[in-house]
């Protein structure tokens, strides 16, 4: 019978650092070509938010689909469920809460894209955003840099207090924390660039990972240009707004995607100075991965409610 795995089952089950694992094995296998990975489905609902629809089959056994909405003006503004199915029969194995895995595999993946482009002297970190993705992006970066300051730079600046007060960080301004800054994390739902390009330090390495539509960017296209920029997937990152919007940006400047630095096809910082950024969109294999891991790890650990559709 298929397994009911509520938000905090999840939130036992999948730890950051096993996201991070997962999320690997994932886009080894993207850069491998043994995904079927279909684009997102995208419904309007009503100019308020959206509905996204995510499906994709791993080769040989994680078969799953991601069911999300985001609501920008609501708390939480992403919710959903992940359905993993068999790949032998097509059976439902387990549905579960993906608020959750959502937010950790989104991190995982800059985790994984800081670790090979930051440097490795980098301490500082700026996020600008004060929900579920800024706190799991905190949470990553620090299991791969030594990370001794955290700013949250927030539109709502008691948003920002209330994280700032929960994890020991500081609240700052735009400007002030991105001059001191060697990592920055933008996980908003920015309609328009966050910061002017310019003020980003050499060295710097970004992960971008807030907006996914042609009409919405957090990054300007001054930062694009002065920077090496991989992303996750290269037909989805098409219709983000930080490549969209861009008019002197064009693709043979891209310098890889994130599964080409894992398995060292693509060549990551060339120097000190240089200007990293990891665009993201989020992409079903990473759900699929995380879904499956999560299904595994409650089998183990019995955790769970078994239910059966057929009653």
């Amino acid at each position: 019978m298929p397994l009911l795995l509520t938000r905090s089952d999840v939130e036992a089950l999948l730890t950051m650092e096993l996201a991070v694992e997962a999320t690997r094995s994932a886009f080894c296998s993207l850069h491998r070509e043994q995904v079927e990975l279909p684009e997102r489905l995208i419904v309007d609902a009503g100019g308020e938010g959206t509905h996204l629809s995510m499906p994709c089959f791993v080769t040989p056994d994680s078969l799953a689909i991601k069911i999300v909405t985001v609501f920008p003006k609501a708390s939480p503004a992403i919710r959903g469920l992940a359905i993993l199915h068999s790949s032998e029969d097509g059976s439902v194995l387990a549905i579960m809460d993906a608020e959750h895995l959502t937010a950790m595999r989104t991190a995982a993946a800059s985790a994984l894209a800081t670790s090979l482009l930051a440097r490795s002297d980098s301490r500082t970190l700026a996020v600008f955003g004060a929900g579920a993705q800024a706190r799991s992006h905190i949470a990553a970066m620090k299991i791969v840099r030594s990370i001794e300051r955290v700013l949250i730079v927030n539109r709502t600046r008691s948003h920002a207090e209330t994280l700032a007060n929960e994890i020991g960080a500081e609240v700052a301004d735009a400007e002030s924390a991105l001059s001191i800054a060697d990592i920055v994390c933008t996980t908003t739902d920015a309609p328009a660039p966050l910061f002017d390009g310019d003020l980003i330090r050499p060295g710097t390495h970004i992960n971008a990972v807030g907006s996914y539509r042609p009409n919405r960017r957090e990054l300007d296209e001054k930062l694009i240009e002065r920077a090496r920029v991989f992303v996750d997937h290269i037909p989805a990152s098409k219709a983000a707004g930080e490549f969209a919007l861009a008019s002197n940006w064009s693709w043979d400047k891209l310098a890889g995607t994130l599964g080409s630095l894992i398995e060292g096809d693509s060549s990551g910082r060339s120097t000190p100075e240089e200007i990293t950024v990891f665009k993201s969109v989020g992409i079903a294999v990473q759900d699929a991965a995380c879904a499956k891991l999560v299904y595994e790890r409650a089998i183990q650990q019995s955790l769970g409610a078994h239910f059966d559709f057929e009653r």
